[in-house]
Parts: structure tokens; sequence; C-alpha cells
């Protein structure tokens, strides 16, 4: 790390003076000067900087009453996992811990091949942020003089970063946001708002050279003095604000370029999934999360990182897979058909993915904007200070590209006004005809083949927490099975409406469970997660660890639910809980 990055972290240490510093600070020293290369094999490091952590303020213990359990406050720690390496920092204290540690996980293959040259994948690997809540159990005995202690963990909140972003990026360094479920059986909320952050910084320990786009010249489609004064343009603004992305032509899946204006273009939106009873407000979210529910995969995968090819809408609901490019057009191009009154692409760079294209919505050019993340459904004020998006450089619409030559590029700092961009064409030129499908037919929802998926995904399962308990018997209570999925279905239901989970409502969907089991410790969990192959639903299930408890008298319970939507568009749910008598 250079010399003024580590003088920036000086602010995390605020009691250090000039003749003494933190023990973490010397180790961050000599991580930065750690070389892979003379070492038996590569490593992922993870450093968590001193910077508050909002996940726990969500959830408190919840307090059963005569349980003779002394609840203390959260004790929070962050494991890390990847492939079958997991590591964990030392545990912390309440609603805004601190840990300030690192942590190595070995990759002996992935050096091997970063060695070699090659950072191309054949499939998604993913690291695991995990945060869990490591509780100390004293409990009384017969004896009074006596007191019988144990210790558990639970878990709160994560996040999924693909190797891919980490590969391409070489490091990531800032703000995550962490994802919490909507309920925590044995937790109650505190607050309803504030998002689960945490700062850390991950970078790979080897040295490798970023892979070069594809340079070929491939047929393009638009005018050659309009192609040749766009390009004339951007040399000038590149030598301007050089190091800026500044896209205009993109070509498609076919080969043939184009301006990407004219891709974006409205489409009608599935048969059954617009509603009049929803505010404008809550179809955005709703549309948002129906194409977040599309699975992604980064062009570094299919093409190896060097081509960015974009597919059309009706090339992305084929195949069910794409990357933030797809994801940006299918959803702006919902939100022409709902007539949000401003939308545009927006190109910048984002802390978990490196060069990201989200949407940009607004009421008017004069109103304060809202970025949505179309891979993830999540979306934020433009003035949120936590909005993942590091900086933005460039925008687009059915008209025009707008180009980003202030000097800020933070959405905190930067001047939405359009204009003080620098457009494309200065002159009105009006929408570009579109290359993209005007109508689609989307299949409708298969609710047979939703139902098969669910089973099978559950008794995998199943099978599989048996497998990783060896050693121990496996109880499953399949009287709540039910229960849970009726949970399932009413969030499933409530997150399609756009609507939050409040605490209170929370509490009255698991209510039931709670009074079928008054005298056992209930720890259980919905997880939300994208319909992927099967062997990555069984990683982020084994990566919550539900499964690593030493009482032999806990018992289990999983019930799996799976959604469909037109265009085999599917949402799965995985309730995990776990039962243990007091």
């Amino acid at each position: 790390m250079p010399y003024n990055s580590m003088q920036c972290n000086q602010d995390f240490f605020p009691q250090a003076s000039a003749g003494h510093q933190y023990p973490f600070y010397d180790s961050l020293l000599s991580y930065n000067s750690y070389n892979p290369m003379q070492q038996p094999g590569g490593s992922f490091n993870r450093l968590s900087y001193d910077q508050p952590f909002n996940p726990m303020q969500a959830y408190q213990p919840f307090q059963v009453p005569h349980s003779g359990l002394l609840q203390q406050d959260l004790k929070p720690f962050v494991s890390i996992s990847f492939g079958n390496h997991t590591e964990r920092t030392s545990v912390a204290f309440g609603g805004n811990p601190s840990w300030n540690e690192q942590i190595e996980l070995d990759w002996e293959a992935g050096k091997n091949r970063l060695q070699s040259g090659f950072i191309g994948m054949d499939k998604e690997e993913y690291l695991f942020i995990n945060i869990f809540d490591e509780n100390f159990k004293v409990e009384e005995t017969d004896n009074p003089d006596e007191r019988r202690t144990s210790t558990s963990k639970h878990w709160v909140g994560g996040s999924v970063i693909p190797l891919s972003s980490l590969l391409i990026a070489k490091q990531i360094e800032g703000q995550i946001h962490l994802k919490v479920p909507p309920l925590l059986m044995g937790y109650k909320s505190t607050q309803d708002s504030n998002p689960a952050t945490l700062e850390l910084y991950i970078q790979i320990d080897a040295i490798y050279s970023k892979p070069e786009k594809g340079k070929q010249q491939l047929m393009c489609h638009e005018d050659t003095q309009e192609v040749t004064a766009c390009e004339s343009l951007l040399a000038d603004i590149s030598k301007f604000r050089p190091g800026r992305n500044f896209p205009a032509l993109v070509s498609d899946f076919k080969g043939e370029t184009y301006f990407l204006c004219r891709f974006i273009s409205p489409l009608p939106l599935p048969h059954g999934m617009h509603s009049e009873q929803l505010s404008l407000e809550q179809m955005m979210r709703r549309m948002a999360r129906y194409v977040s529910m599309i699975p992604y995969q980064s062009d570094k995968i299919s093409f190896a990182g060097m081509y960015d090819l974009w597919s059309n809408n009706a090339e992305f609901l084929s195949c069910l897979i794409g990357d933030d490019e797809e994801h940006a057009l299918l959803l702006i191009a919902y939100f022409l058909q709902l007539n949000v009154p401003i939308v545009r692409l927006v190109f910048g760079e984002s802390m978990e993915s490196g060069e990201a294209v989200w949407v940009l919505s607004k009421s008017d050019e004069s109103s304060v904007g809202t970025l949505w993340n179309p891979v993830n459904g999540r979306f934020f004020r433009i003035t949120d200070p936590t909005v993942p998006l590091t900086s933005i450089t460039c925008m687009a619409d059915k008209s025009n590209i707008y180009y980003n030559t202030q000097t800020e590029t933070h959405p905190n700092r930067v001047d939405w006004s359009i204009n003080n961009w620098r457009k494309l064409w200065s002159g009105t030129k009006g929408d570009l005809p579109t290359i993209q499908p005007l109508e689609i037919q989307y299949t409708p929802p298969d609710n047979s083949l939703a139902s098969r998926e669910a089973r099978k995904i559950e008794a995998d399962i199943k099978l599989k927490i048996r497998e990783w308990r060896p050693g121990y018997l496996t109880k499953y209570r399949t009287d709540v099975a039910a229960k849970m999925r009726d949970i399932l279905e009413k969030i499933e239901h409530e997150e399609m409406c756009g609507n939050r989970i409040t605490q209170e409502y929370a509490g009255r969907l698991l209510e039931p469970i709670r009074r079928k089991f008054p005298r056992h410790e209930i720890v259980g969990f919905p997880l939300h997660l994208p319909m992927t192959p099967i062997q990555n639903i069984l990683d982020a299930v084994q990566s919550v660890e539900l499964h690593k408890t030493i009482n032999h008298r806990a018992e289990f319970a999983v019930a799996v639910s799976v959604r469909p939507y037109p265009a085999a568009v599917h949402s799965l749910w995985v309730y995990l809980a776990q039962f243990t008598p007091k």
C-alpha cells in the first residue's frame, strides 16, 4: 500500500502518538510488503478497518422469559470462507464493533493459474463474508453451587463477493452492504432502518496482469462521420480526464457495433406483473426485484475478460444469465414502460464489482435521483453516503450519451444537472431507433416445475447437512416445515409488493413457531438465493454454519420455497432452523 494510503488510515487510531503504534499498524506494513512469489502459495488477504459496523443495530437477542439463560450483549465476529478454507476474527462487542485484524486464505490452484497469466474462469467462485453472534451461555444445574457453561454461534448476516470481480479489480476497499435476513428466530429487531455495512480491504497477493479487451474491429452499423466525430470527442475528453471510462459504441452477441443508446427501449411487463393497486415506486421495486432474480455471470467468465458483449432483452431472458449490462438494460426497459419520468443508464465503478452499470431514476431534472443496482435490486438515493458506487463517469438515455468531465466523480459530490455534462451530440437528435425487440413472448410460470425443484433442493440440503455432521445424529422436525414454508410465501408476497418486513409483522409470522416450541432455544433464518446450480446453493447454506452445533440434542428443520414467475424466472427461499431443548 502506498505511504499516502497509510497516512489516511491514521484517522482510525486517534490515540496513537508519535512514539507508539498499534500492533495492527505494524502488521499492515508487513502485510503490504509481503511478496507472494516467495511463498509456497498465493493467498486471499482480508483487512477489516476500524470503522462502524451496523448490522447488529438491527437485531438484539430475543429474551425468553424464565429461560434460565443469561443473554449478554451481541458478541459478533467475522468469518471468511473460500472453497474449503474458512478463517475468522476474534469476538468484538456491541452493535458497532471493530476488529482491525488480518485474515489470509490459501489459494494454491489460483496462484499457479495467475502466474501463468490466465485469469479466465470456467465457472464463478465466491468469497463468503459472514457475521456471527457468539453466545456464551450459563445455565442452572441441580446443584445450586454449580453452573453449566457453553458457547454457540448464530449467523446474523453476510455478503457474497464473486471471485471474478476481485480478480479484475485486484483489490476491494471500502464499505460493503451486508444482506441481513428479514427475520431471525431468537432475535428481535430494535429498528426498521439503517443498512448493515462492513468496512474492509481485500486483495489477492499475486503478481498478474489484467486481460486486455479484444481490439479487433467489429462490424459497425453507425454512420462513419458520426463515428469519427465520436472518437474525436472521446479522445479530447480522455486527455482532459484520463483514466475514466467513456463508453459510446458497444457490440452485441453477433459482433455488430452500435451506439449504446440503441439498446435502451421500453418493453412490456410480463403478464400478471403489473398491479393497479401498487404505487409507481412499489412497481419499480417489484420490477427491480424481478430483474435481480436472474442469475449474474460476469463477462470475465464468459469471455475470459477479453470481450464485453451486450445481449438484447430477448437474448437475456432466453439464456437467463448475464452481467450488469444485461440486468440494467432490462430494468431500464421496464422503468420506461412504467413511464418513470427520467431514467438513464449510469456507468461507473462499484466497490464490490469494479466497472458497473446501474440505473438512475428521477421525477424531474431538479429532483434528487435514485440509483438502482440491477443485479441485486437494491436502491439508494444519490445523497446516500453508503451507496456502493464509488464513481460515475457516464450516463445514457434513448437520445444521447452524457460524459462526466467534472472534477468530482463520487455520486454524493457530482453535479447531476445534465447541462453540466458533456454531451455526445450537442444538438437535438431525438431518440435513436432501437435494436431491442419491442415485444417478448414470456413463457407462463410453471408451478409444477417449481414444486419439483423445491422438493429436490430441500432433499439435497438435508442430505448434505447430515454429511457435514459426521458422528452426530441429525434429526429433522417435519412438523414445523409447513409453517416455515408458509412464512416464506408471505415474505415473498411482501417483497414483490415493494414492502419492507417490519419488526411487528416479523413477530406475527414467528409467533406460531415460538408457541410450538416454548421450551426450546430457537435459531433460524430465511435465505434468498439465486436459482443457480445446486452446488452454489449448498455452498451458501454451508457458509452460514447452522449445522456446526455440538449439542447432540439439537434438531433441525429445512423448508424450501420456489416461486415461479414469467420467463422461467424463479425466486428461491431456503429456511433453516435449529431447535435445542433448554
